[in-house]
C-alpha cells in the first residue's frame, strides 16, 4: 500500500482512506476503513466523473457484482453512484492474485493446485448462474484469499439479458487467456470462459500459457493450428483442461460439468453454449487495469483491450461461423489477385507509353494512379483474408468489383491494348468467383462442425 497522494480525498462516505491499493484508467482503489474491517473503495477519475459512458460501465460493474454469490468474488458493502465522483465499496481480500502468487513463489502443486481448480470452477458455475459471463478470467484476477479463490473485476462482463451490445473495432479481454472465437466474428458466451479457466490452470500448473505468448497473431495461428501444451498438469487435471481448450465452443464442457468432473463425478456431457441465449451480449467498449502498486493485489484489476482495427462482432451470428480455413481456392483467388495487384501498381510506367499518352496523358495518369490505390487496399485485403477474417476476402472482391466499374467508365478516355481486353476481363470473374467458392466451403465446415458439437 502507498500512502496517499495531494489531491486525493481523505475520506469517502463514511470510510476514512488509509492508502492507495493501485491505480487504472477507470480509477483509483484505496484502501478504507469500515465498521467492520478494512474495505476497498474504487473511485471514478475526476477526468471521467462527467462521461456519461463512464459512468454507465461503473454502474454496470455494481448490478454485475450484486448478482453474483457472495462466497466467489468480493462483495459490495456500499456505493454512491450520483455523487460528482461516483465509488463503490467493496470486500478487502487480503492475498495477492494468482499471478503475483505463482510469479513470487512459483506453480501451484497438488493440492493447493486442485483446491485452486474446485474454487475457481465453482466461481464460475455460481457466475453463469447468475446469467453473467466474465470474459476476462484470467490469473490477475483470481485474488488468492485466506478462505480461498475469489473471481474479481466484472468490468468488461455482459449481463445475458442484455440485448443489443456488439463489438465496435476493439479487442476486449487478455490476448493470452482469450478463446479462439474472441478474435473473430463469433458470438461470446459462457464457453469462453471455460476456454479462459483450462489457460488459467495451465499458467497456475507451470507459470506459462498452453500457447504460449509473443506476437499476437502467432498466438492466434497456433490456437487455431496447434495443441495446447498441458505438460506439467497433473494426471487429474489433462483431460478436464484439454476439454475446455478445445477450438470448438460447442465441445467445451459447462462449468457445473467442468466442476463434478472434478469432483470425480462423470456426468453426461452436454456442450457448453457457443453463444449466450437469444438477446445475449458482448461488451462494447475496452476497459482498463488496476496495476497493483505493493505486495498485495488489488480488488479491481482488467487489462487493457487491443485495438485491431477490425470489428469482432458477436451478437446475431451464426453458430459455427469461426475463422475462415485455407482451401485450395482461398489460396488461388488471393495468388491471382496478387498478380493482378502487382500489374497495377506498374500501371503508371505502362499506361504512360504508347498510344495510351497519345490519347489522354493526363486520363492514363489519374487512372493509374486510382489503380495503384485500389491496389494497396487489396494488398491488405489479401493479408487479412490469409490470416483467416472473411472481411478481408468481401474486402478484395468489392474492391475488384470497383476496379472493373472504374475500367468500364474510362473506356472512351483512355481505350485499352487489345492484347490485354481478355486479361482485364476474366481476371475479376476468376478472382470473385473462387473467393466465393472459398467462402462458400469455409460456412459448409462451420455448419459440419456446429452439428458435429
Amino acid at each position: 500500500m502507498l500512502p496517499l497522494e495531494p489531491g486525493d480525498p481523505e475520506r469517502l462516505g463514511d470510510y476514512p482512506l488509509l492508502g492507495r491499493l493501485g491505480e487504472g484508467g477507470q480509477g483509483t482503489v484505496f484502501l478504507g476503513e469500515g465498521h467492520g474491517g478494512r474495505v476497498a473503495v474504487k473511485l471514478l477519475h475526476a477526468r471521467l466523473s462527467n462521461d456519461p459512458i463512464a459512468r454507465a460501465r461503473f454502474v454496470r460493474e455494481l448490478t454485475t457484482i450484486e448478482r453474483i454469490a457472495g462466497f466467489c468474488t468480493a462483495q459490495v458493502h456500499a456505493a454512491d453512484l450520483d455523487g460528482d465522483r461516483p465509488y463503490i465499496v467493496s470486500e478487502y481480500v487480503p492475498g495477492p492474485s494468482l499471478q503475483q502468487l505463482v510469479r513470487e513463489k512459483g506453480p501451484r502443486e497438488d493440492g493447493a493446485l486442485m483446491r485452486l481448480a474446485v474454487g475457481t470452477a465453482t466461481a464460475l458455475t455460481a457466475i453463469h448462474r447468475a446469467g453473467i459471463v466474465h470474459r476476462d478470467f484470467k490469473p490477475p484476477n483470481v485474488l488468492m484469499g485466506p478462505d480461498g479463490p475469489r473471481v474479481i473485476d466484472f468490468g468488461i462482463a455482459r449481463a445475458l439479458d442484455n440485448v443489443g451490445h456488439t463489438m465496435t473495432g476493439q479487442l476486449v479481454g487478455t490476448p493470452a487467456y482469450m478463446a479462439p472465437e474472441q478474435f473473430t466474428e463469433y458470438v461470446v458466451g459462457p464457453a469462453s470462459d471455460l476456454f479462459a479457466w483450462g489457460s488459467t490452470m495451465v499458467f497456475a500448473a507451470t507459470g506459462r500459457t498452453p500457447f504460449g505468448n509473443g506476437d499476437l497473431y502467432a498466438m492466434l495461428n497456433r490456437m487455431r493450428g496447434g495443441n495446447p501444451d498441458v505438460s506439467g498438469l497433473p494426471e487429474e487435471l489433462v483431460r478436464p483442461v484439454l476439454d475446455c481448450l478445445a477450438r470448438d465452443p460447442a465441445e467445451r464442457p459447462t462449468a457445473d460439468e467442468l466442476l463434478w468432473r472434478l469432483l470425480g463425478e462423470r456426468p453426461e456431457i452436454t456442450p457448453a453454449r457457443p453463444f449466450p441465449p437469444d438477446g445475449a451480449t458482448v461488451a462494447d467498449e475496452p476497459s482498463t487495469r488496476v496495476e497493483p502498486v505493493a505486495d498485495r493485489a488489488p480488488v479491481t484489476e482488467v487489462e487493457h483491450t487491443e485495438d485491431l482495427g477490425e470489428p469482432v462482432r458477436a451478437a446475431g451470428r451464426r453458430a459455427g461461423r469461426g475463422p475462415l480455413r485455407r482451401t485450395v481456392p482461398l489460396f488461388l483467388g488471393l495468388l491471382l489477385v496478387f498478380l493482378a495487384s502487382l500489374l497495377d501498381m506498374a500501371s503508371l510506367s505502362v499506361l504512360s507509353s504508347g498510344s495510351v499518352t497519345e490519347l489522354r496523358q493526363q486520363w492514363a495518369l489519374v487512372l493509374s494512379l486510382v489503380y495503384t490505390s485500389l491496389a494497396v487496399i487489396t494488398m491488405f485485403g489479401i493479408v487479412a483474408a490469409w490470416r483467416g477474417f472473411a472481411s478481408g476476402v468481401w474486402t478484395v472482391i468489392a474492391v475488384r468489383v470497383v476496379r472493373v466499374a472504374v475500367w468500364l467508365a474510362t473506356l472512351g478516355q483512355v481505350p485499352p491494348r487489345p492484347e490485354t481486353i481478355v486479361l482485364q476481363a476474366l481476371t475479376p470473374v476468376l478472382v470473385i468467383g473462387l473467393l466465393l467458392l472459398a467462402l462458400a466451403r469455409g460456412r459448409e465446415r462451420g455448419r459440419t462442425a456446429a452439428a458435429a458439437g
